[in-house]
């Protein structure tokens, strides 16, 4: 039968019960200890919590709890002769007892004080206590057997250990010695040593272990070498310690008990996989090897990450990111080194101009817009123009197209025109086509202004594109921006392109 173990229970549980409700025992006193012959037999106690684990009531007609009596190893007491019960609920139920056995197994039943069942609500609990009953003269492990009948038939089983008497494990400290004393301590400074204290029955140095939390390796294992003694390596962090203590008793599985007790240390070395900060400050040389978050102001000097998060002002000054770093607040990159993509969801102000090592990407998809006034650019960027000979037109030349787009104190503008070639006896030979195109910078804020003019009854070809710097736009945008159409630039003579074509 497989058992569950649980430090400082000093009972194993089965691992296969089939009942509908859980079952906890608790001894008292814990461990059990032998009766010594001759003197007053040691008085134990059962104390059983059953508990409805689950969200509807339950019909329960009865529980069994069978103990062994006897006065071998195996049994838990010599007799039921001065056992006592009680129950936590006297009102819907009581207790059958066995009568007095010397020998063999003993059942005390649970039932209802009136009809066949009583209905246990969605996480209530029952206590039942079996107590008073003299234990054994012989260590050893002893079966108690539980039956259920709710509905179905359900059992579970605990194992109970009674020890060598005078057993006991407590008063774990964590200390540093000051002269020919041990003082308790909470606190050390990095790279200091501990002193670890407790007392303990058992002086098999072989059944204690001492586990201990080490950031970069991980969990430690020690035994030590002087009963109730151990003197820790050096600390860089805040460390956690365990003392187990094994007991083992022929013919049963091994108990253990446990005590913790935990030592932080001031400026300790940081090794993390994953932090997140409300705020932090941190002044000395600190690796992270996993991803830091920062959801606070901070100031994160001489700092090593691999991945880098910070969603509030924060000062970056010496730090090195070797994945990405993502800054959704203002803050001061100074000397900052990323290995990968940077990633600034708030304004960036680079006031000691940029120096790029590697390519820059910082233009976004152009959107093609149409002639007019528009508000506000959201951002830098450009405007290209184009504009060309419509092919396909049935055209006399000369013909000529002109675009124009202002912006601020700026004006760009382009043409396109058709001129026609004569022979030196003035025969039309043919004509030349000529393109044109112009790309002008606006400024975050500026409104701007496109426009078109043609030789009249002509339709001009042309083609404007908007192309942002660093944030994207839509056509949808963009239309909304626009505020009413541009007026043409003027040209005051109509020929005007061709002899500066000609030019």
């Amino acid at each position: 039968m497989p058992f569950i173990t649980r430090p400082n229970s000093w009972v194993s549980q089965d691992a296969a019960a089939t009942t509908q409700l859980t079952y906890g025992l608790q001894l008292n006193p814990a461990p059990l200890t032998v009766s010594l012959q001759g003197r007053d037999p040691v008085l134990g106690s059962l104390q059983f919590v059953l508990t409805n684990p689950t969200a509807s009531p339950i019909n329960l007609s009865s529980v069994d709890f069978t103990i062994q009596v006897g006065t071998a190893s195996n049994n838990l007491t010599t007799s039921t002769e001065t056992i006592g019960t009680s129950v936590s609920d006297p009102t819907d139920w009581q207790i059958q007892s066995p009568g007095t056995v010397t020998s063999g197994p003993a059942t005390y039943t649970l039932q209802p004080q009136t009809g066949s069942s009583v209905s246990l609500a969605a996480g209530a609990s029952v206590i039942v206590e079996i107590f008073d009953f003299p234990t054994i003269l012989n260590p050893g492990n002893s079966n108690i057997a539980i039956k259920e009948v709710a509905g179905g038939i359900g059992f579970a089983t605990f194992e109970v250990t009674t020890f060598p008497t005078g057993f006991y494990f407590n008063g774990l400290s964590a200390t540093i010695q000051s002269g020919s004393q041990l003082l308790p301590i909470a606190q050390v400074g990095a790279g200091a040593s501990i002193i670890l204290v407790w007392n303990c029955s058992i002086v098999d140095l072989a059944s204690i272990a001492i586990f201990y939390s080490n950031a970069a390796q991980g969990q430690q294992k020690a035994i030590p070498t002087v009963a109730g003694l151990w003197t820790s390596p050096a600390l860089s962090a805040d460390t956690i310690f365990t003392v187990v203590v094994m007991v083992s008793v022929a013919g049963g599985s091994p108990l253990t008990a446990a005590l913790s007790t935990s030592v932080a240390v001031q400026n300790p070395a940081l090794i993390a996989a994953s932090i997140t900060a409300g705020q932090a400050t941190v002044s000395g040389p600190t690796l992270l090897n996993g991803t830091l978050g920062v959801t606070g102001n901070s100031n994160l000097g001489n700092l090593n990450a691999v991945n880098l998060g910070v969603s509030a002002a924060t000062n970056l000054a010496d730090t090195g990111v070797n994945g990405s770093l993502t800054v959704n607040g203002a803050s001061s990159l100074a000397a900052a080194t990323v290995n990968s993509s940077l990633a600034v969801l708030g304004l960036a102000t680079l006031t000691g101009g940029l120096q790029l090592g590697g390519p820059l990407a910082a233009l976004q998809t152009p959107v093609q817009i149409q002639p007019g006034s528009y508000g506000a650019a959201a951002t830098d960027g450009f405007i290209s123009g184009y504009t060309f000979y419509p092919y396909g037109q049935s055209l006399v030349p000369p013909v000529w197209y002109t675009i124009s787009a202002t912006s601020g104190n700026i004006t760009q503008e382009a043409f396109a025109i058709t001129i026609p070639l004569f022979d030196g006896h003035a025969n039309y030979q043919g004509q030349v086509f000529q393109s044109g195109s112009f790309l002008l910078p606006v400024q975050k804020g500026n409104s701007f202004e496109i426009s078109t003019n043609s030789t009249p009854n002509i339709n001009p070809n042309f083609i404007f594109y908007w192309i942002p710097l660093g944030a994207s736009a839509t056509s949808e945008e963009m239309a909304a921006l626009r505020m009413g159409d541009a007026q043409p630039p003027k040209q005051s003579d109509p020929m005007f392109h061709e002899k500066k074509g000609r030019s």
